[in-house]
């Protein structure tokens, strides 16, 4: 299989503690993998690390074959591009209307006329089933389902080779819950891109997963496919998933 992004002995640490303690994994080009694991296991800084806000101490994040913090500025910031990233918490711009929200990574990375800009926010918005009324409101003004629904807009509106959730569906209801589920699956069959989404629901594991990893005090202690789960032997993966 095709791996379009790799971990290769990630490890970093803070004040003396070690977070990430030589992560090794892979993710396969066109898959699903979520990562799972308890509070404070390192799924977030390893995501921080993929993105280039975090550099390990140790270690290499590989992109389509190349070692992404071993290149200049310019070609992180280009390879970076590639990226949809919807946020823990959806980090929505308190002071900007939906519509600027939407749009942001557009105005910042490429000249495009108004008119160019609205009808992608416009084509965004149906495909997360937000209505065009909104467009002029603030985040504060709209529910947090429809909040969840701007920031996974967000990150599709330019059409990324990658996407990003981070516990894309915490705070949510399950009917809500289960409705973000869906909207992740169907843009991420619709862009045919890659997804890593990071979640403690399993909910959301048994439904937008093609492979999944754990992360236990600061490695990788278990990875296979979704159907592989239920038949594991790995304690650990047991407890979790059945107290999650």
């Amino acid at each position: 299989m095709n791996c379009l992004i790799e971990f290769k002995n990630i490890n970093k640490s803070f004040d003396g503690k070690i977070v990430l303690n030589g992560i090794n994994l892979k993710v396969i080009k066109g898959k699903s993998l979520v990562l799972i694991g308890q509070s404070g296991s390192g799924k977030s800084v390893l995501l921080k690390c993929l993105l280039g806000i975090i550099q390990p101490n140790k270690g290499q994040v590989i992109i389509n074959d190349n070692s992404f913090f071993d290149q200049d500025l310019y070609l992180k910031e280009k390879i970076l591009k590639r990226f949809g990233v919807a946020f823990q918490g959806n980090a929505l711009f308190d002071s900007l209307k939906i519509w600027e929200n939407i749009s942001f990574k557009l105005i910042q990375t490429q000249r495009l006329s108004n008119k160019e800009i609205k009808d992608k926010v416009e084509h965004s918005m149906d495909l997360v089933g937000l209505s065009k009324s909104i467009m002029h409101q603030y985040p504060s003004q709209i529910s947090g389902g429809m909040q969840k629904r701007v920031a996974i807009a967000r990150a599709i509106i330019d059409e990324p080779e990658i996407l990003i959730f981070d516990e894309p569906t915490a705070g949510l209801d399950p009917v809500t819950g289960g409705k973000i589920n869906n909207l992740i699956i169907d843009n991420v069959k619709r862009l045919g891109c890659t997804s890593l989404t990071i979640t403690h629901d399993m909910d959301s594991v048994r439904k937008i997963a093609d492979n999944v990893a754990m992360i236990s005090r600061g490695k990788i202690t278990w990875n296979g496919k979704k159907s592989e789960i239920e038949k594991s032997s790995n304690k650990e993966l047991n407890e979790f998933i059945n107290i999650i």
